[in-house]
């Protein structure tokens, strides 16, 4: 790297004319954090850290907290070091110089974190969309429909500037926390003590050992250091924006823990995996907490979304400025100031309605009347087993990526509600199986898990 270039992004004084169109501040910064950190990835880690923490996956949020703190307090240091929308990718340069492994981490990191990360948690939206407001059997037409007008909603606001992102940003934040904190309420109420005896905990290696899952849910940091170009005094916001964003999830993550450990079994979270949330809200909400849960993943994709382009739009221009990237990402291309975020925007709309399953119409049985087919769609997978429905054929699992703009975990869920038939048949007497388990995918420096809600 010239001098001159180390100067342009060590400098934040360098620049004095866009020193003054830096409008991001703490608080902005915060909630950008903040929504790709917190998002629908909880409801199903929940279940997953339940099989090895048991009820004190409370603790393990905890332990995550604390290691996510400590490499946050790294990354605002570097950020005050090297301010630059560049983020991560700035602190390689400068400790690596602008080699070839550089620039193969770069590409990778871009194409993985941001342009596949981003098409899977606009397909987990599309899903959403579909199932809340179409129907379960709508055409995968809705799906690209619901992905199409997201992606180009979200590009409208990152168009406008990094305020408005901001800003929107925190209208979203604050539907996902507003509804978790009603959450928290509603459970924290009924919370039976016993069930989060010190006694029933296991030992502190199996504790430590779920950190592995519960890490995962505080990568989403990260995004802030993509702020430090936009921010008037990166010296100084940065550091309180990571504190805070990192302080709000952490309590957030532990409440809702406590919360759901509080009121239903461990058995019982490892059963309803990524539904636990809706029924530990059953007595208060009752089947209404699904619908608040699925509007909860709708709010925390499109935050997902909205995070990630911004980190794109400031990656892209930060390589093409340093020669990592093609000019084409840069001010200088002919399609303006916003090329990188323009092209990324295309490269992910086209990704995710390439990943959008198909949904086939579900079979009719010409020898069934309407009411044996209605009472064979909630039992047809629990004959000779015992076991919970699963999906019936035609309802896919879809990949789900929840938080932010690098390296994510996605999650294929169940959708939630086979969660209700089977708490009906519960009441019965009916005896429930365990549920299916979550796959992940787990690139580089982010993640979170996602469920599918009905």
């Amino acid at each position: 790297m010239t001098a001159s270039a180390s100067r342009e992004q060590t400098d934040p004084e360098a620049s004095p004319s866009e020193a003054q169109n830096k409008a991001l501040t703490v608080r902005g910064a915060t909630v950008l954090g903040i929504g790709s950190m917190i998002g629908a990835g909880i409801f199903a880690l929940l279940g997953e850290a339940g099989t090895v923490a048991g009820a004190a996956v409370w603790i393990s949020f905890l332990f995550g907290g604390i290691v996510a703190g400590l490499l946050g307090y790294v990354c605002a240091k570097l950020g005050m070091r090297f301010p630059s929308s560049g983020g991560l990718i700035t602190y390689l340069i400068e400790g690596f110089g602008q080699g070839r492994l550089v620039g193969i981490a770069c590409w990778l990191g871009y194409m993985a974190a941001i342009v596949i990360v981003g098409a899977l948690v606009a397909v987990s939206f599309g899903s959403y969309a579909t199932s809340l407001f179409v129907g379960e059997h709508a055409s995968s037409t809705w799906n690209n429909v619901f992905i199409t007008a997201l992606l180009l909603a979200m590009l409208a606001v990152n168009l406008v500037g990094a305020k408005f992102v901001a800003n929107a940003q925190s209208v979203i934040v604050a539907g996902v926390l507003g509804v978790f904190a009603v959450f928290i309420v509603v459970t924290i109420v009924n919370i039976n003590p016993d069930l989060l005896a010190f006694s029933s905990y296991p030992s502190l290696s199996k504790i430590l050992a779920s950190v592995a899952l519960t890490f995962f849910a505080y990568l989403g940091f990260n995004v802030i250091t993509f702020t430090a170009g936009d921010l008037r005094d990166p010296a100084h916001d940065l550091p309180r924006a990571m504190t805070f964003a990192l302080g709000i999830t952490s309590l957030t993550y532990i409440l809702i823990a406590v919360g759901v450990f509080g009121t239903l079994t461990t058995t019982q979270v490892i059963g309803y995996g990524e539904t636990a949330i809706a029924e530990a809200a059953r007595p208060t909400l009752g089947d209404a907490g699904f619908t608040i849960m699925a509007i909860v993943a709708l709010l925390s994709t499109a935050g997902c979304t909205n995070a990630t382009l911004y980190a794109s739009g400031n990656l892209t221009g930060q390589l093409a400025r340093t020669g990592l990237f093609p000019d084409i990402f840069g001010e200088t291309s002919r399609l303006g100031r916003h090329a990188g975020l323009l092209i990324t925007t295309g490269l992910v709309l086209i990704v995710a309605n390439r990943l959008t399953p198909s949904r086939p119409r579900p079979r009719r049985s010409s020898r069934s009347s309407p009411s044996d087919s209605s009472r064979s769609s909630s039992t047809r997978s629990c004959k000779d087993t015992g076991a919970r429905p699963s999906p019936r054929k035609g309802a896919h699992r879809l990949p789900r990526a929840d938080n932010m703009e690098a390296w994510n975990m996605v999650a294929i869920s169940q959708p939630m509600k086979r969660a209700r038939s089977v708490s009906a048949s519960e009441s019965t007497g009916t005896a429930r199986g365990s549920t299916s388990s979550s796959s992940a995918w787990v690139s580089g420096s982010s993640s979170s898990t996602v469920a599918r809600i009905r």
